[in-house]
């Protein structure tokens, strides 16, 4: 589910060209650059947030499986419970989104 507003907002967007594709009209070094930069800062963030994310899911997995395996399964059903996102982030983005957004970031560059 998506806010009627929000899809307008993606379908107006979507109706432009790309950041990199107005960077690669201008056929200027220096822009290039400095957007490749840029690129690469936020292929770094995306990478930094993914390990985050990932470690926030495995200490719940971790757990699960360490009491389930002690035979206790009442604690590894309280921790799955407790872990209200199963195997998404706190946004509900799938783990392996995250690193195809990761992924196109990079590939974003000019």
């Amino acid at each position: 589910y998506m806010p009627a507003t929000h899809v307008s907002y993606l379908e107006a967007l979507g109706a432009h060209k790309s950041l990199r594709d107005i960077v690669l009209e201008f056929e200027n070094d220096r822009v290039s650059a400095e957007y490749n930069k840029v690129m690469m800062t936020f292929g770094k963030f995306r990478a930094s947030h993914y390990a985050l994310v990932y470690e926030y899911l495995q200490q719940f997995n971790n757990a699960a499986k360490l009491a389930k395996e002690a035979g206790d399964k009442a604690a590894a059903d309280k921790i799955n419970k407790n872990n209200i996102y199963g195997d998404s982030g706190s946004g509900g983005t799938v783990l392996k989104m995250l690193d195809n957004y990761r992924q196109d970031t990079v590939k974003c560059r000019g």
